[in-house]
């Protein structure tokens, strides 16, 4: 929460003094956060906060119920879709432009999560993202996206987010590590192309893709 304010990430982005960022740097971590997991607590031993933006949707999804006998449903929020009941396509955008599809996800259950920084970014002669690396405080800032499917809505919506703070690399080797669904989509900085960096389990579960 204090990186964000820092950044103004809910208020149309700005590059903070030095003193701000070490203001917010020792605000800031999950080392003042204690975690009761027998009791399910959470104790802060300094005033730190918490932003939902990397599970927040995930969460509301996840409350939802399952479609039953004929009945079917699909939720879009904007960077994550889940689906009940029975199959439905799902548009896959490019990472950089938004509005562009590139191709479609059958999806018969669970949920697609997609984070990349097309759509909230500022230019403040430094580029602002909307997403944070908490190993530094700073806005990511990629031309790529990572796209992650689980049952789970709140879980695809968590990992979507760390695998985007991870990069394609190490995100890819723990996907394959822990047989997760996803899939990277780079812009290649040189000719401009869109390569895309699947995992084996997204392969299985969605087939190969043909990217424009």
């Amino acid at each position: 929460g204090a990186w964000r304010d820092a950044w103004g990430l809910r208020d149309g982005g700005r590059v903070p003094t030095e003193d701000e960022r070490s203001s917010a740097d020792g605000r800031a971590g999950l080392a003042h956060l204690r975690f009761d997991e027998a009791a399910c607590t959470l104790t802060r031993t300094r005033e730190v906060t918490l932003d939902a933006g990397a599970f927040g949707k995930g969460a509301g999804l996840a409350r939802l119920p399952r479609a039953d006998g004929g009945e079917s449903w699909l939720v879009d929020l904007g960077g994550q879709v889940a689906v009940s009941g029975r199959a439905r396509s799902v548009a896959l955008a490019h990472p950089v432009h938004r509005a562009r599809t590139v191709a479609e996800l059958s999806l018969d259950h669970g949920s697609l999560a997609t984070s990349g920084d097309s759509e909230r970014s500022w230019d403040w002669g430094t580029r602002v993202t909307h997403l944070l690396d908490p190993r530094t405080g700073r806005p990511l800032a990629r031309s790529a996206s990572v796209t992650v499917w689980h049952p789970d809505p709140l879980v695809a919506d968590i990992l979507s987010t760390a695998l985007y703070v991870l990069g394609p690399d190490e995100g890819l080797r723990l996907a394959e590590a822990r047989s997760l669904a996803v899939l990277f989509l780079v812009v290649d900085q040189e000719d401009g192309r869109l390569r895309q960096l699947p995992s084996a389990a997204f392969t299985t579960r969605f087939g190969a893709l043909s990217l424009p």
